[in-house]
């Protein structure tokens, strides 16, 4: 007797529960309560580089679930200047509030997760960053993920300093999504032995369970 359990990946979509932009220039403003937020390089101007910051609660997904994939998904509605590749990072601390980041406060990263390249004269699309590795991770930990965009390259001497805007969760449906790929284990299967002499009343002869 052979038996087989298996269960099917589905899509959980993340709405960040805090997220915020960071400036060098205004390096101790924060912007955590707009409906927008920029990833931008310039070595200098009004805001100079610029870094959108987001994090996620994987403890909003049901209990049991192993994480496959996910993706952490931006809506772009303007673009300045030139095309622009731009990183995704993982931050090393989680601690950090939506009123209270700054450039000054903001935590510190790791490398690059996954890069994108922002389209010159591109806008209302949406961009997303391979984050799988580093969500599986998280999910083995406090369960929170907290991910920083930036420019690849800082500090753009660019006479047009390459600028990208995006919603932020205060904006509503367009803001940051997290979008995780996930299904459940299996944790026994059970099955039955019967009989019956007449095809309609059946007698159990016994059962067992497959771990």
């Amino acid at each position: 007797l052979n038996a087989t359990a298996s269960n099917s990946a589905a899509t959980y979509y993340l709405s960040p529960v805090a997220d915020a932009g960071v400036s060098s220039v205004k390096h101790t403003t924060n912007t955590g309560t707009t409906t927008n937020f920029f990833v931008q390089s310039a070595s200098g101007g009004s805001f100079g580089n610029e870094r959108a910051w987001t994090r996620f609660d994987l403890s909003q997904l049901p209990a049991g679930l192993s994480v496959s994939s996910a993706q952490l998904q931006l809506f772009n509605w303007k673009s300045t200047g030139a095309s622009l590749p731009a990183e995704v990072d993982g931050a090393t601390s989680d601690t950090w509030t939506e009123t209270g980041l700054t450039w000054d406060t903001q935590p510190a990263f790791g490398t690059a997760i996954d890069t994108q390249t922002f389209a010159a004269g591109a806008t209302n699309v949406y961009y997303s960053w391979n984050v799988g590795s580093f969500v599986q991770t998280k999910a083995a930990g406090n369960k929170l993920v907290s991910l920083v965009v930036k420019p690849v390259t800082e500090n753009s001497t660019d006479a047009t300093s390459p600028s990208y805007a995006f919603d932020t969760r205060e904006y509503g449906s367009t803001g940051p999504m997290l979008l995780v790929q996930a299904q459940g284990t299996v944790a026994s299967v059970q099955y039955y032995v019967g009989y019956s002499t007449d095809n309609a009343n059946w007698s159990e002869i016994g059962r067992a369970r497959l771990n």
